[in-house]
């Protein structure tokens, strides 16, 4: 009888090898495997008693948290970018998954509910009436309004007064500026899928009959602001128009909008988009669009005559895009900081730029809906303020123990996407409006008496 290698099989051993064998010299470390299942890795070998990893070779295996996921073996990391989305290059040069930041409650936070007189579609917290105080103006789109309810700067707000907008139905968004420059704010209503534009100017919170006019495109994203820098508010669309992505109407300051400029050589813009002070000019706002090619920020400026046209892009490694993004200071130095959201494996990750740098990038357990910023623990560093699933959460970036997210469930299952934050009680601290698109009313959280 042959083994399976050809060679002859062996004979028992007589007891005289037995014994020399026992008293053979055994000295040194013994070895590491005998065979393959020896070894820990799931894609290992053994090769005369010691561990080998088999170079490329893939498995499934359960993750940190016990879900499965596809895993190479052999590949090791020296940098942030060596890593998957989500991941951080740790020694002894492995890949591990970024820690999620904890739960907190930095303060305690009040909820009450206010009552509407129709389903909230978009909504702003601006002072109105020129009294130092907050109030809240909410579209109803199904009325064919807009909402007023002033506050009285002690976190109460008066019962709401309605305003026709002369647009029905639809998806519709609204900007708050002085566009007419009687120091009173005026409101700014547009409707998608159509350009229509409604300008409602105001007088201490009153306001006149609309103004028919034309956004431009059919606004996804509607934002008001001095986009030029001549002192006179603007006003800027994104929609899904292929010929007009972007429409800006430069205000002359007098209640009149000019014709739309678009932006030049967008490129692989993905056109999820936000406004900011990003370039450096503080006179003037930039648009700010996503890319395709992963976790980047596209930065453009106004160019006279010519419309918006991007000055720089701010990349941060990773090769998911961002799927929203908000600016605020949330590191409390002073300057705008930029905050994306971007979803890959099952993880929510925040990707910050300060001083248009990239910071490691932080994980959220859960869904995570951008919404502002608002300093709500009164550090002088703005807070996230995002929409979960029935809950409204306050992501703090900057001061106590590090980064945490502070929790708070709403009586209601949807997510709010409908966000603000302002100080609506006078102590300091932004307190925060929250709501679902078709809810017919709003919660608010607020630290104050």
């Amino acid at each position: 009888m042959t083994s399976s290698t050809g060679d002859p099989s062996p004979t028992e051993p007589t007891s005289e090898t037995s014994a020399t064998s026992e008293t053979s010299d055994t000295s040194g470390p013994p070895p590491e495997c005998r065979s393959d299942s020896d070894c820990d890795g799931f894609c290992e070998y053994c090769v005369e008693g010691e561990c080998y990893d088999a170079v490329g070779c893939c498995g499934v295996v359960a993750g940190p948290q016990g879900e499965l996921e596809l895993r190479c073996q052999g590949y090791g990391c020296e940098y942030y970018d060596d890593c998957s989305d989500g991941e951080v290059c740790e020694e002894p040069g492995g890949c591990v998954l970024i820690e999620a930041i904890p739960l907190c409650e930095r303060l305690p936070l009040t909820l009450s509910e206010l009552p509407l007189q129709g389903q909230a579609e978009a909504l702003a917290l601006v002072d109105l009436d020129g009294d130092a105080a907050r109030d809240l103006v909410v579209v109803l789109p199904d009325a064919g309004q807009v909402e007023v309810l002033l506050g009285d700067g002690l976190g109460g707000f008066a019962p709401g007064e309605v305003f026709p907008t002369g647009m029905f139905e639809g998806t519709q968004r609204l900007a708050v500026a002085d566009f007419d420059g009687d120091g009173s704010q005026d409101l700014a209503v547009s409707q998608v899928p159509l350009a229509e534009l409604s300008l409602l100017f105001g007088q201490d919170g009153v306001f006149a009959a609309p103004v028919a006019d034309s956004a431009g495109n059919g606004p996804l994203q509607l934002w008001s602001g001095d986009f030029d820098g001549d002192g006179a508010p603007d006003l800027l669309s994104r929609g899904d128009d292929p010929d007009m992505r972007i429409a800006l109407r430069l205000g002359d300051g007098m209640g009149g909008l000019g014709e739309p400029f678009g932006a030049v050589n967008l490129g692989t813009a993905k056109f999820t988009a936000a406004v900011g002070l990003a370039a450096g000019d503080p006179a003037e706002l930039d648009l700010l669009l996503t890319d395709w090619n992963g976790p980047q920020v596209n930065v453009f400026e106004f160019a006279a005559g010519v419309g918006l046209e991007q000055v720089e892009a701010l990349q941060a490694p990773g090769l998911v895009a961002l799927d929203s993004l908000v600016a605020g200071d949330v590191d409390g130095d002073g300057q705008v900081d930029l905050i994306g959201h971007r979803e890959t494996q099952g993880h929510e990750l925040l990707t910050i730029w300060s001083l248009k740098q990239p910071r490691p990038d932080l994980r959220v357990e859960g869904a995570v809906v951008l919404g502002t910023v608002g300093d709500v623990d009164g550090d002088g560093a703005g807070d996230l303020v995002t929409g979960a699933p029935a809950a409204m959460r306050v992501i703090f970036v900057a001061g106590g123990e590090g980064p945490c997210v502070q929790s708070h469930p709403l009586a209601d299952d949807p997510t709010p996407e409908l966000l603000a934050a302002g100080d609506v009680d006078g102590d300091g601290r932004a307190d925060v409006i929250a709501a679902a698109p078709g809810q017919a009313s709003v919660a608010l959280l607020r630290s104050g008496p």
